[in-house]
């Protein structure tokens, strides 16, 4: 269906950037900006993010769209990172590998857990080094040389240095929770203009979620162009 977003004659009632002829092709309601009731007006659901205006969890993923908006997963797509597990129960759902060992889910033998036996090196430096990540008896010993709280060998499964502790400059060291350092390889892993450590401790935000660019364009999302309503 398409929709013209280049001025229109009809009203829009609940001044949600649909005309009500809109809304009423669609099925939603031309008295409630946000007809389902997931904090998205209609328009914003049609003109920025392609999520379906009747239902708050459009890709059933089980997270409804407004709280995959927040943590910075796609609202329509049910594998944000494409790793093989939904984004419901992916703890990291924007990262390939959540874990944060060095392999990317879908290959992860435990890709919930970085350390599958415990023996004290990760799944991804134990694959790396010939050992079986499976069994904690040969899991190899290794020094922490930038004191990052990685080891070499996780630091070389990673791919990050060893012998410098925040790789990508991002302002976060390379060691810390998955939560802190999105990808210890990439200082700006979202591409949105702030490196991650910032947009974490500073702006309290997911470094999966494209904030810069909106903000350095100085535009408004909710609205389509030049201030118009929308119709079919």
């Amino acid at each position: 269906m398409a929709i013209d977003c280049v001025g229109s004659t009809f009203p829009d009632t609940d001044r949600d950037g649909l005309t009500d002829e809109v809304e009423a092709k669609l099925g939603t309601d031309p008295a409630k900006v946000d007809s389902d009731g997931d904090t998205f007006g209609d328009g914003e659901e049609v003109l920025l993010r392609g999520t379906d205006l009747l239902k708050t969890d459009t890709d059933n993923d089980i997270v409804s769209d407004n709280i995959e908006v927040a943590n910075g997963t796609a609202p329509n797509k049910f594998d944000t990172d494409g790793d093989g597990l939904d984004d419901g129960v992916d703890p990291y759902p924007w990262r390939a590998d959540g874990d944060g060992d060095g392999l990317v889910d879908v290959i992860d033998p435990s890709p919930l857990i970085r350390d599958a036996d415990g023996g004290g090196a990760s799944d991804g430096a134990e694959l790396a080094a010939g050992t079986n990540p499976l069994s904690p008896g040969d899991d190899r010993a290794s020094i922490d040389s930038d004191a990052d709280f990685l080891t070499d060998n996780d630091e070389l499964a990673l791919g990050t240095d060893p012998f410098n502790p925040d790789s990508d400059g991002d302002r976060t060291l390379d060691g810390l929770a998955d939560n802190e350092e999105v990808g210890p390889s990439v200082a700006d892993q979202d591409g949105d203009g702030l490196i991650d450590g910032v947009e974490e401790r500073v702006y309290h935000s997911f470094a999966g979620v494209n904030d810069g660019q909106e903000v350095t364009n100085g535009t408004d999302p909710l609205h389509g162009a030049n201030g118009s309503t929308c119709s079919i």
